[in-house]
C-alpha cells in the first residue's frame, strides 16, 4: 500500500509513487484554506492514478473551508463509513436498534473511538446516551472533522453543553423514527381510513380528507367511535411524534411503547 503523509506546510513533504496501486493518504495537519486546497487537489489527482482502493485519513487539521465539498465524496471516514460500521456491529433487530445506532453516529460525530464504544452499549443506553457520556473521563482529543467542519468531542459536549448533546441525540432518533411514523400513519389510513372519517375540517372550513389525518386526528376519531384501545395506542404515537417535532429527544421507554402500539394499531378494527 502506498502511504502519502505530510503536514502540508511544504508540498515537498508529500511523497508519491505512482507505481503502487493502493493509496493511503494521511493528513496530519492542514491549518489554512490554502493548505486544504492543496490537499484536495493532490488527493483528486493521485486518487485517479490509483489502480486499486484509495483511502484518505484525516488525523489532525484546522477548520475546513465551507466550500471544501470534496470531504463528502465517500472516500473519507465520515457519515457513510460510520453508518457502515454501525450496521456491521449491530446485534439487535431494527427499528429501535437502528435508531440507537443513528444516535451513536450523530453523537460521535466522526470520532470512531467513541462511536465504537457507543455501539457496544446496550440498546436502551445507546438510544439515549446522554448520562453515559457525561460520566466518562475527559478525552485526549477535543475536536474531530465531521461533515466538512470541526465538531466538539461528544464527552466534552455532554458535560459542557447539554442542549447540544441532546440535539445530536434528537437528530439521530429523528432520522429513523419520523419516517417510520409517517409510513405507519399511511398504512393505518390505507387499511382503516374508510371506517374512521370523523368529519374534520381544515383551516378554511373545508372537509379534511382522511388521508391527511395526523395522529391527533386519528386519536380523536378512534375515541369518538369508542375504539378505546386503538385510540390509546394512536395517542402513544402522537406523543412520540409531537416530542420529536419539537426537537426533543425521547426516552427508550416511550419509543418501545410506540413500537408495541404500532403492532396493535394494525390489527383489525
Amino acid at each position: 500500500m502506498q502511504a502519502m503523509t505530510g503536514r502540508f506546510d511544504r508540498m515537498s513533504d508529500i511523497m508519491v509513487d505512482p507505481s503502487l496501486g493502493h493509496v493511503l493518504f494521511i493528513v496530519t495537519g492542514a491549518a489554512s484554506a490554502q493548505n486544504w486546497s492543496s490537499v484536495a487537489g493532490l488527493w483528486a489527482s493521485n486518487r485517479k492514478r490509483a489502480a486499486g482502493p484509495a483511502l484518505c485519513i484525516i488525523n489532525h487539521a484546522g477548520p475546513v473551508p465551507a466550500d471544501c465539498q470534496w470531504l463528502d465524496d465517500g472516500s473519507f471516514i465520515g457519515p457513510a463509513e460510520s453508518l457502515l460500521m454501525a450496521r456491521t456491529l449491530r446485534r439487535e433487530p431494527p427499528l429501535l436498534a437502528e435508531a440507537a445506532d443513528q444516535v451513536a453516529i450523530e453523537c460521535a460525530s466522526g470520532d470512531l473511538a467513541i462511536l465504537e464504544t457507543l455501539l457496544s452499549l446496550p440498546e436502551p443506553e445507546r438510544f439515549m446516551p446522554e448520562h453515559w457520556l457525561s460520566r466518562q473521563p475527559p478525552p485526549s482529543t477535543a475536536r474531530t472533522l465531521w461533515r466538512g467542519r470541526e465538531t466538539e468531542n461528544a464527552i466534552r459536549v455532554a458535560v459542557s453543553d447539554r442542549k447540544l448533546i441532546r440535539s445530536r441525540i434528537w437528530r439521530g432518533q429523528m432520522q429513523i423514527l419520523f419516517p417510520w411514523m409517517e409510513q405507519l400513519r399511511e398504512q393505518f389510513i390505507a387499511r382503516h381510513g374508510a371506517r374512521i372519517d370523523a368529519g374534520f375540517r381544515d383551516q378554511n372550513g373545508q372537509p379534511l380528507d382522511v388521508v391527511d389525518y395526523e395522529w391527533g386526528h386519528l386519536t380523536t376519531a378512534l375515541q369518538r367511535q369508542r375504539h378505546d384501545i386503538l385510540a390509546l395506542n394512536a395517542n402513544i404515537i402522537r406523543i412520540l411524534r409531537n416530542a420529536l417535532a419539537h426537537s426533543d429527544p425521547v426516552d427508550y421507554q416511550l419509543a418501545s411503547r410506540a413500537l408495541s402500539a404500532s403492532q396493535k394499531l394494525m390489527s383489525s378494527l
